[in-house]
């Protein structure tokens, strides 16, 4: 696909203005995006095949806008992936009382009323393929963390991917008590990647078991599976038994 759109949709009660810019970030292994001083040896980046517009919108209070983007591949470009992330930051109403000192006009009697407008934003990623798809993906270990006080009973596990491309998918947990009950989801990880480069993705998810199931007798099975709309097929699988 050559060209594409981003629909923006303001669902607040007041008009937004936003503005966008191409970035480039690096994922790291527990899922967390960093800025990329200098690219990795097999890391690519799509910034400069990337036009879009408009670079700045306002869209009013449940109105929506369009973001149009074009791909201007290279000639002779080399196999593999480029990844870039569109970034869309809310800009600041400089008529909002975002500071002490445009609250002080506000203030009540029994103090200082400071107002607090929160800036939403998103990074959207926009890659760029070149070639035939090589991926493969595993679960290459499983630990189980029991409840503490409030903290919920823990699945961790490696993701592993090997190959040219990112992957992305949803995580799909299940507990069978014993081989003849039927399993049982206990829990579900929605829109998971692994990027190029990263080779692993390191998780800890939390569990709800059933009332009264005893996680610590039976197994545990994780999939890790492409999105619905992509077709559910599972990339990965593994499973944990606790008895």
């Amino acid at each position: 696909m050559r060209s594409s759109q981003i629909d923006v949709v303001n669902t607040t009660g007041q008009a937004a203005t936003y503005r966008l810019t191409l970035v480039n970030r690096r994922m790291n292994q527990a899922g967390e995006f960093l800025p990329v001083d200098a690219p990795l040896p097999d890391e690519r980046f799509a910034d400069s095949m990337i036009r879009f517009s408009p670079r700045q919108l306002t869209v009013e209070a449940g109105g929506s806008q369009v973001i149009r983007l074009s791909l201007r591949k290279p000639p002779a470009l080399a196999p593999g992936e480029y990844r870039s992330h569109l970034l869309i930051e809310r800009v600041l109403d400089a008529n909002a009382a975002s500071s002490i000192d445009s609250a002080v006009g506000n203030q009540s009697s029994d103090g200082l009323d400071i107002r607090l407008t929160p800036l939403v934003g998103a990074m959207i990623p926009v890659i760029v393929r070149e070639g035939t798809a090589q991926v493969e993906m595993s679960i290459a270990s499983m630990g189980y963390t029991a409840r503490t006080g409030d903290t919920p009973p823990l699945l961790n596990l490696t993701l592993e991917r090997s190959g040219n491309w990112s992957v992305y998918g949803d995580l799909v947990v299940t507990f069978q008590a014993d081989p003849g009950s039927a399993p049982v989801q206990i829990a579900r990880v929605n829109g998971l990647a692994v990027y190029v480069p990263n080779r692993e993705r390191l998780l800890r998810v939390a569990l709800e078991p059933p009332e009264g199931a005893d996680l610590r007798r039976g197994k545990i099975r994780a999939v890790f599976q492409l999105r619905p709309e992509d077709g559910a097929r599972a990339l990965a699988e593994g499973s944990l038994e606790l008895r």
